[in-house]
């Protein structure tokens, strides 16, 4: 997602796309002869385009637009060698970890393009709804899927999900099948991935069935396009959670975290999440003040504080990791093994568990906190994986995560004796 957001804001600052920090889905009705101009500057550059300007409120809806516009191309087309001289400034924007090429410019571009050929495509989207039955001596099996008639805006941009496509089928037609008995477990459900988090943050009520409930919570969202990167990065830099392979894992200090807030029963689940973000859209409106929102987000959670009990009384979270004989540098706590690296229960300063791209095993630990020299074997480095002798020398809190203050040792390569 940083990625995205990288290439997204290089393009703006160059001129290519609208301003991209926004969450509205509309455009202003002032818009209308710069779409004019954006349609015109397209179809010179791509004749085959069939596109042509709408004037519809489901294009344009000045009480749908908070702060700024829906994201959309200018009359300026880049070109290839546009997508590789802002590279640089992508990678700027984005971080020095990001890994960006002239494809992920040109696939960020060309992504936000064709959602805006879609909306103003010329041909209507057509899908026909379709029931086949299908007959099999006794036994009757009922398909429902769609039939598309005319491909119209999926030309362009073909990422809405629909129910499953059918083929045509004949009536009477006779078909060759084969029966299996297959046997399937039920599956827990699947982590979340980048996209779906990202999904979920836009319309974390996408899932609720009441359609009344649908209809009062629409639009509502949970942080806003330029800020869902820094809140989920946050979570990663303070260890509550970690992104591997496009998957977010729950850590055991988001855990702790969690367990903590229910005992105090403060409640920052997506109803009051999603209110608060709600008393900042009033904000923006002018219908309400910065003070009135802190007053009623201040009053919300110290009620639920002293509806709780004492603090004095309140349970510790029980420990869900291992303790070792480790103390705490930083404050002398007991340190803790949990799934994914070492930590301070007293202390959020302190957690550790990698070095140099390697997991940090309990001898290696032992050996930091000892400041004993230990070799540890495939260290990652940008030229490939290395083995070095690490002589810690102390540790240090760094921004929000722990740092091993160290120096490498290379051992010596054995030489091959003359015969």
């Amino acid at each position: 997602m940083t990625e995205s957001m990288g290439c997204i804001q290089a393009l703006y600052e160059n001129g290519y796309l609208s301003y991209p920090r926004t969450d509205s889905e509309y455009l202003a009705d002032t818009e209308m002869d710069k779409v004019d101009e954006i349609i015109r500057s397209i179809q010179k550059k791509y004749p085959e385009v069939h596109i042509q300007q709408r004037t519809d409120k489901s294009v344009y809806d000045n009480s749908r637009v908070i702060g700024h516009s829906a994201l959309r191309p200018t009359y300026k087309i880049p070109d290839e060698t546009v997508f590789a001289s802002l590279v640089s400034t992508a990678k700027q924007k984005a971080g020095s970890k990001a890994i960006i090429t002239a494809d992920t410019v040109r696939f960020c571009y060309q992504t936000i393009l064709n959602r805006f050929l879609a909306v103003f495509a010329t041909e209507d989207c057509r899908i026909a709804e379709s029931e086949i039955i299908v007959s099999a001596g006794e036994y009757e099996f009922i398909l429902k899927g769609q039939q598309t008639i005319s491909k119209g805006f999926t030309s362009y941009d073909n990422t809405v999900k629909r129910d499953n496509e059918l083929p045509v089928f004949e009536k009477g037609e006779h078909l060759q099948v084969k029966w299996i008995l297959a046997k399937k477990k039920t599956m827990p459900p699947k982590r979340m991935t980048v996209e779906s988090l990202n999904n979920y943050l836009i319309n974390p009520f996408k899932t609720e069935v009441d359609d009344d409930y649908k209809a009062i919570t629409e639009g509502l969202s949970i942080g806003t396009q330029a800020t869902r990167t820094g809140i989920i990065q946050n979570a990663i830099d303070s260890q509550y959670i970690d992104c591997k392979n496009n998957s977010y894992y729950l850590l055991d200090r988001g855990e702790y975290l969690i367990t903590t807030m229910n005992t105090l029963q403060i409640d920052l689940y997506k109803d009051k999440t999603v209110e608060f973000n709600r008393l900042l859209i009033a904000v923006n409106k002018g219908t309400l003040s910065i003070e009135d929102v802190i007053n009623m987000s201040t009053k919300d959670i110290t009620s639920e504080l002293r509806q709780a009990d004492t603090i004095q009384n309140i349970k510790v979270c029980e420990d869900t990791g291992e303790h070792t004989s480790f103390t705490c540098p930083f404050c002398q706590g007991k340190v803790i093994k949990g799934k994914y690296g070492y930590y301070c229960k007293d202390n959020k300063d302190f957690s550790y568990s990698q070095i140099r791209g390697v997991d940090v095993t309990e001898e290696m630990m032992k050996a930091f906190m000892e400041n004993k020299k230990i070799l540890i074997k495939g260290m990652i480095s940008e030229k490939g994986n290395y083995d070095a002798y690490v002589i810690p020398e102390g540790w240090e809190h760094h921004d929000k995560y722990t740092n091993l203050v160290h120096t490498l040792e290379f051992p010596q390569k054995k030489r091959r004796s003359k015969k």
